[in-house]
């Protein structure tokens, strides 16, 4: 049998490999430099939030959701009093956050705080019960912005509200109010701070996030 040769115009199938896009595509998004209170801290290329001096203070990821995404992002928690972590849509003003870049209104959001809980901000505030958690802890939130659903888990637990899931649509928390939706973190004394995983390369349960559901981008 004869010897075939490579045509010239060969290339080997590791120079015709193509890297998958990002995960949601475009860029990796952090938190804003410039959407911030200005008791926030900012380190670690932007991912690392920390609040400086005590007062209720946001800060906004850079990114927003794009119309209809399914978007899966993880905080790695630091809790001194209060270190929430969610989505807000503009600046609470009924927290106290003053934030250089941001729109002002409507103050609508929801995040999940370490005591338990789950806070709504719309026309009436509303709350619900979770578990607790504490500094180390890594915050899973699947939000389903055309569903208007979401839900959370801690350390790759599962996901709440009970018996609820993410990737069938089912259960979850109502977040009644239109997006964009940027991704936040809210502290309440000195220390409280949240690192985002907004970057699938950064996720740490990654491989158990829900089916459709990408990354946050800018």
């Amino acid at each position: 049998m004869g010897i075939i040769k490579k045509s010239r115009f060969y290339q080997s199938p590791a120079a015709l490999y193509v890297p998958p896009p990002v995960v949601g595509g475009g860029t990796p998004t952090t938190w804003n430099p410039l959407d911030h209170a200005t008791n926030i801290n900012l380190t670690g290329s932007n991912k690392t939030s920390t609040l400086g001096t005590t007062g209720y203070a946001f800060v906004r990821s850079k990114g927003a959701t794009t119309t209809g995404q399914k978007v899966y992002v993880e905080f790695l928690m630091t809790v001194t009093y209060s270190s929430s972590s969610g989505f807000i849509t503009s600046v609470p003003t009924n927290y106290g956050a003053s934030f250089p870049g941001a729109v002002t209104s409507p103050s609508e959001g929801f995040f999940y705080a370490p005591t338990g809980g789950f806070v709504c901000l719309d026309s009436l505030d509303h709350s619900d019960g979770w578990t607790t958690y504490t500094s180390g802890d890594v915050i899973s939130i699947a939000f389903d912005t055309a569903l208007g659903r979401s839900w959370v888990r801690k350390n790759g637990g599962s996901w709440y509200p009970a018996g609820g899931d993410p990737a069938a649509g089912t259960g979850g928390h109502r977040i009644p109010f239109a997006g964009p939706y940027y991704a936040c973190h809210h502290g309440g004394d000195t220390g409280d701070a949240a690192t985002c995983k907004f970057d699938p390369a950064d996720w740490t349960y990654g491989g158990t996030k829900p089916t459709g559901f990408t990354g946050l981008v800018e």
